[in-house]
């Protein structure tokens, strides 16, 4: 083979790894007896990890604060982001208030009044940061 050219590659459809052509029906034998396609994830794993790597990473668990069911790999992301029961802080008043209820909190808490300290007007506190940086020097 000359200076700058690729020996042609086969991608395997087991470990999804490009192989030398030459290589291929050894490494797809060989590949096809350690490694198992996760029915989940499509992620190739070791047949000997493959139920270990269904229950960390696939098994249903239940979100511990609104009870739904769903895949180990997405409770995080449903816990930080997605469940009506987690709590976020209103930016208005500071209290945890939970996801499901936030908008019928924040709408009227941010409509409360408070003094400007750069200018002494009363502004609601949803407005307090567009009138600091527009109005307030008027």
């Amino acid at each position: 083979m000359a200076d700058g050219e690729e020996e042609a590659t086969k991608v395997c459809s087991n470990c999804k790894r490009h192989i030398n052509a030459p290589a291929y029906e050894l490494h797809t034998v060989h590949c096809h007896r350690k490694l198992k396609l996760c029915r989940e994830c499509d992620e190739p794993v070791p047949i000997a990890a493959y139920d270990q790597h269904y229950e960390d990473n696939h098994a249903p668990v239940r979100c511990g604060l609104c009870r739904e069911t769903m895949p180990k790999d997405r409770l995080a992301e449903h816990e930080d982001s997605e469940c009506p029961e987690r709590t976020i802080e209103c930016k208005y008043c500071g209290l945890d208030v939970k996801a499901a209820a936030y908008d019928g909190h924040a709408d009227p808490c941010g409509c409360r009044t408070d003094v400007c300290e750069l200018c002494g007007r009363r502004v609601m506190l949803k407005d307090m940061d567009e009138h600091r940086e527009m109005k307030c020097r008027e």
